[in-house]
């Protein structure tokens, strides 16, 4: 990411910044030192809130770790509205159930336009993702230590295939 061009993109009028971690399809996933290369930027900007869709938390290919921007300082938790779906992580996408984690004020916000739009989730959805994520955390899968090693291993096996392809 070109971080002197980003920061003079910003101006008054920038109220929000949108960051997926990792990134879909590439699998891009922000380093430890380019969230904090980004937190020293916003921090000189604090009109700047940001919304940071982690719905692929769990995916980091070829054995890299997950960094959460919210989680880097304070002041990312501050200003950061993170989003997280269960349709994502259990690969069941039309079941459109998901959270986000963020502080008060942020979350409030974001829970008054949900209830505007849609409303509510239906009981059984709820109650067969809360089932299914306390199983996918917790129990071996197809060899696997749990769903989550399993999915994101045949998710860079996909990948690298295509990488081959495209050689």
């Amino acid at each position: 990411m070109d971080f002197d061009h980003f920061e003079k993109s910003i101006d008054a009028s920038t109220k929000v910044v949108l960051i997926t971690n990792p990134h879909n399809p590439s699998g891009k996933l922000w380093t430890k030192s380019e969230i904090e290369k980004l937190t020293e930027i916003l921090d000189r900007h604090p009109h700047i809130k940001v919304i940071s869709d982690d719905v692929y938390f769990f995916l980091p290919f070829d054995g890299r770790k997950y960094e959460s921007f919210a989680n880097y300082s304070p002041s990312n938790f501050d200003k950061t509205v993170t989003v997280f779906s269960s349709g994502k992580m259990l690969n069941c996408t039309g079941w459109k159930i998901g959270w986000m984690v963020g502080p008060k004020d942020l979350v409030g916000h974001a829970m008054f336009v949900h209830e505007a739009t849609t409303f509510n989730c239906n009981v059984p959805g709820q109650i067969a993702i809360a089932q299914s994520m306390d199983q996918a955390f917790n129990q071996s899968y197809e060899g696997k230590k749990d769903y989550f090693e399993f999915t994101r291993d045949k998710f860079q096996e996909a990948r690298d295939a295509m990488i081959n392809v495209l050689k």
